[in-house]
């Protein structure tokens, strides 16, 4: 019989906080692929870990997209409490951030050929949460601070030159499954470049070239993009870019967990149906304390949420 149906109902328990039913049904999320642990995982001759401290060196396999990685990569604080020796295979867009933040980690590329020497035991970097978040209390506790990354001197440099308040801004989702109601549209993107005062510094990533310039034909703004850095395959590039800015606003994409992990205040555009890491009806995200959650009232209607960001941005008196 196929797993997904306990996988939902796992998604489901986590949504409305119930952790420790809902992570041990997360584990049927490995039989079919539904998870997509990183290449290795599958064949496996290794045996699994229990969540028990052991002499040797634990491989833990990144999953899914670079946010879950992220997200997920929370947890190796509370793992290397217990587990001394530990090795992580992740998308290589992520190891020198990992490597930076995490030293005592021996950390591999996705492509990376692991010598079987190397470890002794293995696990999917998601199958952490069972053992390390099964109440709010975990996550509001943990001792996670926050992401690492080598600061870059150019990336500085240009910053120096940009006076005011710096807003830095991801509007859109690539995801074949659920990225349209995810994506803002570009109205709705003009309408908040359009605040008067604001630097809007562009972190999203992918071909959005047109998107850019029929918003500075719709607004008259534009949105300042740093010359030169990679958006989509270097993200030590645009760490620093969102080290640099005062505010991140961003939709449900790969960008919004680094920006959360990298201490900087966050405002997350939800749609109605959200992923079900974000909860139900919360207004303050669980796995990052700095995020604030704004989530559409009606489904694929944007109007209140960039209505209240317009807004807030307007009271706060960033634009001063």
């Amino acid at each position: 019989s196929s797993p997904m149906p306990l996988f939902l109902q796992a998604e489901n328990h986590i949504r409305h906080g119930r952790f420790n039913i809902g992570w041990k049904l997360y584990e049927y999320g490995l039989k079919d692929n539904i998870r997509k642990p990183i290449d290795g995982y599958y064949n496996e001759k290794k045996i699994l870990w229990d969540g028990k401290s052991f002499d040797g060196t634990l491989l833990v396999y990144g999953e899914q997209g670079i946010g879950d990685q992220i997200n997920f990569g929370t947890l190796l604080t509370e793992l290397l409490q217990v587990q001394r020796k530990v090795c992580l295979k992740v998308d290589k867009r992520l190891v020198s951030i990992f490597a930076t933040t995490f030293p005592t980690i021996k950390v591999f590329a996705k492509e990376d050929q692991i010598p079987a020497e190397t470890y002794d035991k293995f696990i999917a970097i998601g199958s952490l949460n069972k053992f390390f978040r099964n109440h709010t209390n975990d996550f509001i506790n943990s001792k996670f601070n926050k992401y690492e990354v080598i600061i870059e001197k150019e990336v500085e440099r240009i910053f120096a030159h940009i006076s005011g308040f710096k807003i830095g801004i991801s509007w859109h989702s690539f995801s074949d499954k659920t990225g349209k109601r995810r994506s803002l549209k570009t109205e709705d993107l003009a309408k908040i470049i359009s605040v008067n005062n604001i630097n809007f510094i562009n972190i999203q990533y992918g071909n959005v070239s047109n998107q850019v310039k029929q918003i500075k034909l719709m607004s008259g703004k534009e949105i300042l993009n740093i010359p030169l850095v990679d958006l989509t395959h270097n993200i030590s590039s645009v760490a620093n870019i969102i080290n640099n800015c005062d505010l991140i606003i961003s939709v449900d994409n790969t960008t919004a967990p680094p920006a959360a992990f990298l201490g900087k205040p966050v405002w997350l555009l939800l749609p109605y149906n959200a992923d079900f890491r974000w909860m139900e009806e919360i207004t303050s995200a669980l796995w990052y304390n700095n995020t604030t959650l704004i989530r559409q009232e009606k489904e694929n209607d944007w109007n209140g949420v960039v209505d209240l960001v317009c807004d807030a941005i307007e009271k706060s008196n960033l634009n001063k």
